[in-house]
């Protein structure tokens, strides 16, 4: 991943994430 991420991509990223984590449950 790059290292220059903004930070609505690390939201973007952190959403990504609880939307998988909700779709395994």
């Amino acid at each position: 991943m790059r290292r220059d991420i903004n930070k609505r991509d690390q939201v973007s990223l952190v959403v990504l994430r609880d939307e998988s984590l909700v779709r395994e449950d």
